[in-house]
């Protein structure tokens, strides 16, 4: 493969995956604007004495991460890229807060309280649920994408989050 069309092709996988990281970003930032916040899961907790996702994950977080990641995605299909409108728009961002949330339900089974890392799950669970939501769309990324934005995704994640908690957007450096 030529430098050109993998350049072309990262590109290209990095922008799809954009409204995805701008959907997962979201909520951190809901969280510290919008006090009063209401719970996904309504507090409930499963017989384990655990919440279902935690007070985290919040309505107020989930659709204006829909909305702004789903934005961003038109904004980037229309400007950057010239494709046209498609509902993938909405389903990466719709994938990776699902994703997330599915985290969040993951470690409570496992007894981590909100807040606790968990490698690799922490960084990753939005960027899985964005991938299949984009792989059920029909558009299907080369593995090399895939094992790409894993990584830089992963990287990208640990230095953001380091970021948001040195600017007081989030309580804990992961």
């Amino acid at each position: 493969m030529d430098i050109g069309l993998f350049a072309r092709k990262f590109i290209e996988t990095f922008l799809l995956y954009l409204p995805a990281m701008i959907a997962n970003a979201t909520p951190v930032v809901i969280g510290k604007v919008i006090r009063g916040t209401h719970p996904i899961d309504m507090n409930l907790k499963l017989k384990d004495g655990r919440p279902l996702f935690g007070r985290g994950k919040t309505w107020e977080g989930f659709l204006f991460g829909l909305m702004i990641g789903a934005l961003f995605g038109l904004v980037v299909k229309l400007v950057l890229i010239h494709y046209p409108i498609s509902l993938l728009s909405f389903y990466v961002p719709l994938g990776a807060l699902l994703g997330d949330i599915l985290g969040s339900f993951i470690k409570r089974r496992l007894g981590i309280k909100r807040g606790d890392p968990l490698p690799l799950l922490d960084q990753l669970d939005f960027y899985i649920g964005s991938t299949i939501s984009i792989i059920a769309y029909g558009k299907i990324p080369s593995l090399t994408s895939i094992l790409l934005m894993g990584i830089i995704i992963y990287l990208l994640h640990r230095y953001t989050n380091l970021l948001a908690f040195k600017i007081g957007l989030k309580n804990v450096p992961w």
